[in-house]
């Protein structure tokens, strides 16, 4: 949370290629830059500490890619992230949890008052960084390789370490949640084995709070 406040301010993140003015601060000057990785959608990664952060940007998949306006609309996000946060906390706390299934919760999130517009911060520390992990898209085409250096059949490894594993993980989910994935977008899973990013610079502005409503959830468990 410190990386986020200071003193009695705010640091309301900026995704590095938003330029459309729904976006809360995009034209108030950046006072602090934060070094990030990209990831396949708007969300970016920070090292130290480890979490990432769902910005709001038109241009998710860089300025040289195709415009997505909706991409740059995080109210309903923020809400839903909220919302579900806590009922993941409710129901660890109540023990119906399953310990075979490791939810990187969301733990922060920022809404402006104006636009209602805001951020979503994750924590993903339980990815450690003395792993490699390779998104499920990448498969087909470094999921050959993969499956040879186990010598197993490419359909056959991934059946089992992709199609069943995920199957499993949501039925657990479900079961113990009651939560169920509507968008099965493969860039949203990914497996512990090989990846690779470029750092880039997120910039970052400061609003007094009272222009932000802002909301902390705290998972460790009593």
């Amino acid at each position: 949370m410190k990386q986020f406040v200071d003193g009695d301010e705010i640091k309301f993140p900026v995704h590095p290629t938003a330029l459309r003015t729904i976006v809360p601060f995009i034209k108030e000057k950046a006072f602090e830059k934060w070094t990030v990785s990209p990831t396949a959608s708007r969300s970016v990664i920070h090292t130290t500490p480890t979490f990432t952060i769902k910005m709001p940007t038109e241009y998710p998949h860089g300025l040289n890619k195709a415009k997505d306006l909706g991409k740059d609309d995080l109210r309903k996000s923020v809400r839903v992230s909220r919302d579900r946060a806590r009922h993941i906390t409710q129901v660890n706390n109540a023990g119906g949890g399953d310990p075979n299934v490791v939810i990187m919760r969301d733990v922060l999130s920022i809404r402006d008052k104006e636009t209602n517009n805001g951020i979503v911060a994750r924590d993903v520390s339980d990815m450690k960084q003395d792993h490699f992990y390779l998104p499920a898209f990448s498969i087909p085409y470094v999921g050959k390789e993969i499956a040879a250096r186990h010598g197993e059949d490419f359909v056959d490894f991934w059946i089992k370490h992709d199609a069943e594993a995920f199957g499993r993980a949501k039925a657990l989910v479900l079961t113990h949640y009651g939560l169920w994935f509507t968008t099965p977008n493969t860039f949203e899973f990914s497996h512990r084995d090989t990846s690779g990013t470029k750092a880039q610079a997120s910039r970052a502005v400061s609003k007094q709070t009272k222009r932000c409503w802002w909301q902390v959830e705290t998972f460790e468990e009593s």
